[in-house]
């Protein structure tokens, strides 16, 4: 079975840091192998709202590896059926006190529907212990 990924902003921006970075390495691995890896556009938002800050010869160097990057990505889709997931999930955090932000809230939604491995650092996705989870910034 192919497997799919779906890449956190912070995956994306240490790719996007290094050609040579952990992530870079395996998202060649696991393409080659005919697995998909992609992101979505909140996390497109995010990366692009950490480069804005940063001074123009670092944010051009940054864009640039991102555009390098999106060669090798899918882009996933948010639709309707992951948007009612993100109100279960919503409520599930709700009920037991946990706060995740929208857009890891939108992460998980899409990595459920769509079953896709999230690919992350971020420990708060630990509140929903039925997602599968990988790091590759540790590999």
């Amino acid at each position: 079975m192919r497997r799919k990924y779906l890449l956190d902003t912070n995956q994306l921006t240490h790719a996007a840091a290094n050609r040579g970075s952990p992530v870079v390495k395996r998202i060649r691995q696991v393409s080659s192998a005919g697995d998909a890896v992609g992101v979505c556009v909140p996390v497109l938002c995010e990366a692009h709202a950490g480069f804005a800050g940063l001074s123009e010869a670092k944010r051009e160097h940054y864009l640039e590896e991102l555009r390098h990057l999106m060669r090798l990505l899918r882009l996933w889709p948010l639709d309707s059926d992951a948007a009612v997931e993100y109100g279960r999930i919503y409520q599930s955090c709700r009920q037991v006190g946990r706060v995740l932000s929208p857009v890891d809230m939108m992460l998980a939604a899409l990595a459920r529907e769509e079953r896709l491995i999230l690919v992350t650092a971020d420990r708060d996705f630990d509140a929903l212990p039925d997602l599968r989870i990988e790091d590759w910034t540790l590999e």
